[in-house]
């Protein structure tokens, strides 16, 4: 009788287009991971900025040992103007604490994907690795435009994450986005995406069976509280058997939902009352 409750369960699940099965290695956070963490870049005259962008190895965020232990790294990035995309590789310098880092000059009208690979050996094992953020200097483009295609010509990855939109200059808490999970073979490895906050306790996002998901940033407090201006790093972390993609996704406050608006609400019925007064005071002393 238990044997056929459970077949049932599975057979109902399977119709509602839930997941069953998770990832064939579930992710752990005490597991090492390739990350990758961007700061605030240094904005040009001509509109362009110097975009750093750090590379580490170990435990999001504050177990970075250093990217030293891995072998077969490669750092790789491309710029798109338009529709057009340039790739190219570039080799990293030493930074603090171990880890690597890359300045990328990112024009006014350009977009960027960067990415890093590499693999690590526990236990007697080889784990490969994918870091993957992108970047926009202004404005946001759409899925479906042309312009929001990824590059094709950048390093294959065993396993990586992608987010819809794929380009955004300002990704902020409270608004949606699309998540997928890819390999080479199987645009499904994974059911679950487990997401990394500076701020936040984990979180772990439930694919469907197309793969995709909607997940939208919860607001922060911590983030409010800070120049308007600034970011948080939150890392969107996926696991199957010996790979182990991240995609760096930087997030600013929500430049309205943490703002009270009836003060506003309030000011401005004052104002129109007082200009409908005023009128109508006017009126009545020329007649």
């Amino acid at each position: 009788m238990i044997f056929q409750l459970t077949i049932f369960t599975f057979f109902i699940m399977f119709l509602s287009g839930s997941p069953v099965f998770a990832c064939a290695s579930s992710f752990s956070p005490e597991k090492d991971y390739l990350w990758l963490s961007a700061e605030n870049g240094e904005r040009k005259s001509d509109g362009s900025v110097i975009l750093p962008l750090t590379i580490n190895f170990g435990r999001f965020p504050a177990g970075n040992i250093g990217p030293a232990l891995l072998s077969d790294l490669r750092v790789s990035y491309a710029l798109a103007s338009g529709d057009h995309w340039r790739t190219m590789d570039v080799r990293p310098e030493p930074a603090r604490d171990g880890a690597l880092l890359v300045r990328v000059r990112v024009g006014a009208e350009q977009r960027l994907v960067f990415q890093v690979t590499a693999s690590s050996h526990e236990q007697g094992e080889t784990v490969r690795h994918s870091a993957v953020t992108s970047y926009q200097r202004f404005g946001q483009i759409k899925p479906g435009k042309a312009a929001s295609l990824l590059p094709m010509d950048l390093p294959e990855s065993p396993l990586e994450i992608r987010v819809t939109p794929s380009f955004n200059y300002w990704r902020q808490t409270g608004e949606p986005l699309g998540i997928t999970c890819r390999n080479r073979l199987n645009v499904f490895p994974c059911s679950a995406i487990t997401i990394l906050d500076e701020h936040l306790p984990p979180e772990r996002v439930v694919l469907n069976t197309a793969g995709f998901a909607t997940y939208t940033p919860p607001d922060d407090a911590i983030l409010n509280g800070l120049e308007e201006r600034s970011a948080k790093q939150t890392l969107l972390v996926a696991e199957n058997g010996g790979c182990r993609a991240t995609f760096t996704l930087p997030l600013h406050r929500n430049r309205t939902a943490h703002r009270k608006p009836l003060p506003g609400v309030l000011t401005m019925c004052a104002a129109c009352a007082l200009s409908v007064l005023t009128v109508l005071l006017k009126r009545r002393k020329s007649a």
